[in-house]
């Protein structure tokens, strides 16, 4: 099991938290994992921090074709499923839109990060794995 960082696709700035801008409506923060080697069950994929008191209103994560089999997306903090419960990729990849039963919009308490687990590994060294999270500000 390893774990990885999607670094923004925006910016090169890693640590650097989304939410900044007027406050009073939706945001989206894009992280993309170009992948070097197969991922394994139990694989790790972080996105970037996003602002205590924000709220997680939705979570997509787009898998290229044999990135994996299935995965779980929750929050790092804890709540491991809480968005994506055993999402399905496979061999022609899959657009996996937040459809577990807890996916509700999430307020976080801390500065957290989105956490894509992978469940069955995938099967091709290359390719991306795309992490979008939409979300409002903790001042919206």
């Amino acid at each position: 099991m390893a774990n990885f960082l999607a670094p923004k696709t925006s910016s090169t700035g890693l640590n650097a938290m989304a939410g900044i801008g007027d406050g009073q409506g939706l945001k989206c923060i894009t992280a993309t994992l170009n992948l070097t080697a197969a991922l394994a069950s139990g694989d790790v994929i972080f996105s970037p921090f996003i602002q205590a008191g924000s709220v997680i209103t939705n979570v997509i994560v787009v898998l290229s074709p044999n990135a994996a089999g299935t995965v779980n997306v929750g929050q790092e903090s804890g709540l491991a499923n809480y968005f994506v419960n055993g999402g399905a990729g496979g061999a022609s990849g899959a657009r996996i839109v937040a459809n577990a039963p807890t996916s509700r919009p999430l307020v976080l308490t801390r500065n957290d990060r989105v956490a894509v687990t992978v469940g069955t590994a995938g099967s091709t060294a290359t390719g991306t794995v795309d992490i979008i999270i939409e979300f409002l500000p903790r001042n919206a």
